[in-house]
This record gives structure tokens, sequence and C-alpha cells, in this order.
């Protein structure tokens, strides 16, 4: 399996070598944003952590530059899951809360999305020892699972 990473994060290395030279800058960053996204979730697989946190940064700057909200959010999600797996517990938190505003903000109006995010902001809360806030987390996901 971990042979099929190795080809995907290649692949999709050459991908985002390719469009960084697109001239167009919207759709540059657009396709880097995907690529990048695409490339991290292939080093987090084949367990490069470094070269994934790398990957998601360029996402969440491509994302930004670009203000597509739904792959910044992605964006901070993947970081969020990198922190957490590099024992970067804070930064995971962080990431997980700046999706979790997103997506309470309506900028990105997928219910599942939140009750997920909501949850990872409550685990990640619980493993750093804040219970009551991971307790209030954990509750409000419940809340929201219901509501789909």
């Amino acid at each position: 399996k971990k042979g099929s990473y190795s080809e995907s994060a290649e692949a999709f290395e050459r991908w985002l070598a390719l469009v960084s030279k697109e001239e167009e800058e919207q759709v540059r960053d657009l396709e880097m944003t995907m690529a990048a996204g695409e490339v991290a979730n292939a080093y987090l697989e084949l367990g490069k952590l470094k070269e994934a946190l790398s990957m998601w940064q360029l996402s969440l700057e491509t994302a930004t530059r670009s203000n597509n909200q739904h792959f910044i959010s992605a964006a901070y999600g993947g970081l969020g899951v990198v922190y957490e797996r590099l024992g970067m517990l804070g930064h995971a938190v962080d990431c997980c809360q700046a999706r979790l505003a997103m997506e309470s903000a309506n900028s990105i109006p997928q219910p599942m999305f939140q009750v997920v995010s909501v949850g990872n902001v409550g685990a990640l809360h619980s493993v750093v020892g804040a219970h009551d806030d991971a307790f209030k987390h954990l509750q409000k996901q419940l809340q929201l699972a219901r509501r789909c």
C-alpha cells in the first residue's frame, strides 16, 4: 500500500510543479492549493509529517491568497491532523478552532463538516487535559449531529 502512496506523492508533486508555472494567478493558486493538499495527504499516509506540514502550509497560503473558503478550511483541518501527529497539540487545537470558526460563521454551509470539527476540537481539548472544554465541545457535537 505504501508504494501507491509514494507513487501518488510523486504524481502530485509533478502536478504541483506544472501548475506553479500557470500564468493566470487565480488559476495557479487554485490548482496549487489542490495539488499541495493531495501531496500533503500522500505524505501523511507515508508518515512524512514534516513534508505533509509544509504542503498543508502551502495549501493554506495559496487558498488564502485566492480567498477560497472551502480550501482554507480544508488546509486548517489538514494542518490540525499533522500538528496532532507531531505532538504539537496547541497548534492542532488552534487549527481545528480556526476551521470550526469558519464553519460556524456559515462561510462553509456543510453541517457535517461542523459536526466533525467540533468533535475534533473536543478531542484535542481532552488530550491536552482541558476536560471541561472537551465536554462542552462534545456536547455541542451531539446537538449538531442531531440536526443533520
